[in-house]
């Protein structure tokens, strides 16, 4: 598991980004998501709001799988739904399933057909499948995260910057029925949402495991249009039907991008889609590689594990 590099990318809060708290609230507000971090220059811990790695890394990846079916001409429910399951959420195991044995030849064939799903990896053939893309949480640039990212700052840009305790903001909204509906009380519920206060700076890390050893260049090439794709779609978060979550990836202070650094390029994966748009469609429609008779469909390539029986009770001997 080699990594090669690591990238920063950076972007600025256009609307409040939201990201709720696991099962916490007080009374009708939804808290931001917290975590108690230590500051690398002072050694103090502080509550830092944040978007947990996971939903960026599965927003990144819907917006990618989204981005490539358009290209495709191919609508989600044309594909074959555990695979479209597996593309979009990463599928996932049946408890109590037991795969016949781990398809190694066809897995690596999979990954070079897909790039995709090389990058990203998932549950195919009943089995995990490591992906090569990395991310790390995304954090606010404050006073107490600068030293992650003191490489790409000044000494002037770091004493300005806001402490984590000032950055978010709460936004009251309310829901009541509507004006046609034969209620006769004027119910209205009035609820709020926490959140990273529009035009903070904020950062996340994307490494690439075996970048430039064993990571093939087109699986690179896939991760780079993967991340165009993402920083297109503008959003990050929570609530982003409701006008939450817009960021503006263009930069911070002449530094940022989505991919900070990144040396693949995306044509090649977006020449790919095109040159290959038959077998590409065939597959996700189908779940058969080119040259498969049987057309194994890996996420359905599982038997089930007997069930336990218990033991019949032993009779009293009175």
């Amino acid at each position: 598991r080699i990594t090669t590099a690591r990238y920063v990318a950076f972007c600025v809060a256009v609307s409040p980004i939201a990201h709720g708290e696991f099962g916490e609230r007080r009374g009708n507000t939804s808290p931001m998501r917290r975590e108690d971090r230590y500051d690398l220059a002072t050694g103090t811990p502080s509550a830092i709001p944040f978007l947990s790695a996971a939903s960026i890394r599965g927003q990144l990846r819907r917006a990618a799988v989204e981005e490539m079916l358009a290209v495709l001409e191919l609508d989600k429910t044309e594909v074959h739904p555990p695979l479209m399951n597996a593309l979009i959420s990463g599928g996932g195991l049946d408890a109590g399933a037991t795969p016949p044995g781990i398809p190694v030849e066809r897995r690596r064939k999979l990954r070079a057909f897909m790039p995709l799903i090389d990058a990203f990896g998932g549950t195919f053939d009943g089995q995990l499948m490591e992906g090569k893309l990395l991310v790390g949480d995304m954090l606010p640039l404050v006073r107490e995260t600068a030293a992650l990212v003191s490489d790409h700052l000044s000494g002037e840009t770091t004493q300005a910057l806001p402490s984590a305790e000032t950055i978010t903001v709460t936004r009251a909204a309310t829901r009541k029925p509507d004006a046609e509906l034969d209620i006769d009380r004027d119910d209205r519920m009035i609820f709020t949402t926490e959140a990273i206060a529009s035009g903070v700076t904020l950062f996340t890390h994307i490494a690439i495991r075996g970048d430039g050893v064993s990571c093939p260049e087109m699986t690179g090439s896939a991760i780079a249009w993967a991340l165009h794709a993402f920083q297109k779609r503008g959003t990050v978060g929570a609530k982003t039907a409701s006008g939450f979550g817009q960021v503006d990836w263009s930069g911070f202070q002449g530094l940022g991008g989505l991919a900070l650094g990144l040396s693949h390029d995306r044509k090649a994966f977006d020449d790919y889609l095109v040159d290959h748009k038959d077998e590409l469609v065939a597959y996700l429609r189908t779940g058969k590689m080119p040259g498969e008779e049987d057309g194994q469909a890996e996420v359905l390539a599982r038997t089930a594990k007997p069930k336990r029986t218990s033991k019949p009770k032993k009779e009293s001997a009175e």
